[in-house]
């Protein structure tokens, strides 16, 4: 009897499925009856303008926007390349530079000028008359912002010219002891000083100071409008080359 009555709950539950399956699917060719046969009023609807003109900015955002994308994506690109070839240079440089064939023939100094809103790089290579000096000494501190601007030989002088962006000078000039040297201190206040365990001779004038001293071998002599401090510091670290 049990058995029964549940054979009984699943046809009529099949009967009331076939049923809702019957009454939607006419109800759905009603309603596509009900379209067509409005069809043309549906079609008559005029939309609003200002519909319209949203619809064309919206475009015109959407627009921009990826094309905006675009060119950040593009840039991105573009400057890790840029990147790439820096990096590539400096390196170049670098090995060229510690070679020791390379330091013989060609020197580099880089320098780099801070200024407000930017920062100019700046490669200078040092003349040639410096690259066919068997001997000669050179200071290791040099200010900031000077770059060599010329080097000459004068029989056994020679002379190399310091300057900066302002056309501010330094003279550094080495010769051997025992020549003759001719200092303008026209106006200048004399001051012993010492570099390097050495005694140094300090002309001090409110246009030029300059400071003469001498080692065991060569004599030397810096020249500047720079501080006194300056020039001792960079006396100070003269070595030979």
């Amino acid at each position: 009897m049990i058995i029964m009555t549940g054979q009984v709950n699943k046809k009529a539950g099949k009967v009331i499925f076939a049923y809702y399956d019957f009454v939607g699917e006419h109800h759905l060719e009603n309603v596509c009856k009900a379209i067509d046969a409005r069809g043309e009023e549906v079609n008559s609807i005029q939309l609003p303008e200002s519909l319209d003109v949203w619809f064309n900015r919206h475009l015109d955002r959407m627009k921009k926007r990826e094309a905006f994308q675009k060119l950040i994506g593009n840039l991105k690109t573009a400057l890790s390349r840029v990147a790439i070839i820096i990096m590539t240079l400096v390196l170049s440089m670098l090995i060229i530079t510690i070679s020791v064939d390379a330091v013989r023939t060609r020197v580099y100094n880089l320098l780099l000028d801070n200024h407000e809103y930017f920062t100019s790089v700046r490669i200078d290579e040092f003349p040639d008359a410096m690259l066919s000096w068997e001997e000669y000494y050179y200071p290791q501190f040099i200010p900031k912002g000077f770059y060599i601007q010329s080097a000459s030989e004068l029989i056994h002088t020679k002379t190399i010219e310091f300057i900066n962006a302002d056309e501010t000078r330094i003279m550094f000039s080495q010769t051997r002891n025992g020549s003759d040297h001719n200092l303008d201190t026209e106006g200048s206040s004399k001051k012993e000083v010492h570099i390097n365990g050495n005694t140094a001779a300090l002309f001090e004038s409110p246009k030029m100071n300059i400071l003469f001293w001498n080692d065991e071998d060569f004599s030397f002599c810096l020249s500047s409008a720079l501080s006194p401090d300056i020039i001792i510091e960079m006396a100070e670290s003269v070595v030979k080359k």
